[in-house]
């Protein structure tokens, strides 16, 4: 029977799905050594938007608390879930989260990051599900010193993937949580897999010897290919296709397409205004962290000092880049081609692809869009999620 149950709860862009590969692809070495995993109970990231979505709602609760009475009963002592959703609970949505939970020990590990380097990864997300402002406006709208808007999609998933003070605050207190780990993502490579050790550390699982995914991650994409992506999302979304269906059939495409732009595209940059919003959001995490320590409820793991920044101010522009057009251009044909060379067809359906893509950037997002929805590819993803829907 388990006797502590580890909660991975993010924060969203802090190596979250390199660690959640870790477990996923080391799951029978972890449970061998004392640790079970996530993967081995359940899914844990749709039983925590269930919960978010009616926290009241035995209904909705039912999937994690079926993966907490797993946890319960495996043989190994420790139970690691790990979903970067569960930051984003509110603490009446923590109650329920932790009420299957009562009578274990539960900790709690949460990764932040420097936010001068993670903005532009925030924001990359927010485009791959159909975003709605650009890079420059992103950051007039989270920031409330340039009259952002709280009603705006772009604060509202902002401050609820990185309003890390509020994270910490609410689950730290929480009586259920033993103790909240706070772990600084590392700048330093000096030492191999140090997210890993760190982690690995709070989880009692140093003395397994696991594999590394080979490459990088989630590997992001240039600032036009991002842009890109997001003026696909707006058709997508006016075709009325589920964001997470639409993120399925697209991953492969992107890395095939978009990320070996990364050596011709720029990241998106920030201008001097965007870097005193993201140097204020680390303050007020560091802040929120040295209270925490000081009140015992909080251990922090690794150096304060990655949650500052070596970027300088004046080396900034005082207006963001926008994405160039003609690399805006490329990325679209890069999808395109992608998209005409791995399709398959659905049997009866109309082939769509030319010998090259349209003239026109709108044309060559609207070619592609139809090519991908024509392939079988896509009507497989469609089938499969069906049932999962209906549940």
């Amino acid at each position: 029977m388990a006797e502590r149950v580890v909660l991975h709860i993010g924060a969203m862009k802090t190596g979250t799905t390199y660690l959640q590969a870790v477990l996923d692809s080391n799951r029978d070495r972890l449970a061998a050594g004392g640790v079970v995993t996530g993967r081995l109970l359940g899914r844990p990231s749709g039983a925590t938007a269930k919960v978010l979505a009616r926290p009241s709602s035995a209904e909705a609760a039912r999937p994690w608390h079926e993966l907490a009475e797993r946890a319960r009963r495996s043989p190994a002592p420790t139970a690691v879930i790990s979903s970067e959703f569960l930051s984003f609970a509110k603490p009446h949505q923590i109650d329920a989260l932790l009420r299957p939970f009562a009578g274990l020990r539960v900790d709690v590990v949460l990764v932040v990051r420097d936010q001068v380097g993670g903005l532009a990864s925030q924001w990359q997300t927010f485009s791959r599900n159909f975003g709605d402002a650009g890079w420059p406006q992103y950051l007039r709208l989270i920031d409330p010193a340039r009259g952002g808007d709280p009603a705006s999609r772009s604060w509202r998933t902002y401050y609820r993937a990185q309003e890390i003070d509020r994270i910490v605050t609410d689950w730290g207190a929480h009586p259920g949580v033993a103790h909240l780990h706070v772990l600084p993502l590392p700048r330093s490579r000096a030492e191999e897999h140090p997210l890993w050790r760190a982690f690995a550390e709070i989880a009692g699982a140093t003395h397994v010897d696991v594999e590394h995914p080979v490459g990088r991650v989630n590997q992001s994409v240039g600032h036009e290919s991002a842009q890109m992506l997001q003026d696909l999302g707006r058709r997508w979304h006016q075709a009325g296709h589920p964001v997470g269906l639409v993120r399925q059939v697209m991953r492969p495409l992107i890395a095939d397409a978009l990320e070996p732009r990364r050596a011709v595209e720029h990241l998106p940059q920030l201008d001097r205004a965007g870097w005193d919003f993201a140097v204020g959001r680390n303050e007020r995490a560091l802040l929120a962290l040295s209270a925490g320590a000081r009140s015992g409820l909080v251990q922090v793991h690794g150096r304060m000092e990655d949650l500052t920044t070596s970027v300088r101010r004046a080396d900034l522009p005082t207006t963001a880049p926008a994405p160039r057009s003609h690399e805006l251009r490329s990325a679209a044909r890069a999808l395109w081609r992608t998209a005409a060379e791995s399709r398959v067809l659905v049997p009866g359906s109309a082939d769509r692809a030319t010998g090259r893509p349209p003239r026109t950037y709108r044309g060559t997002l609207r070619a592609a869009h139809d090519l991908i929805t024509s392939s079988e590819h896509w009507q497989q993803t469609v089938a499969a999620a069906a049932p999962r829907a209906a549940v």
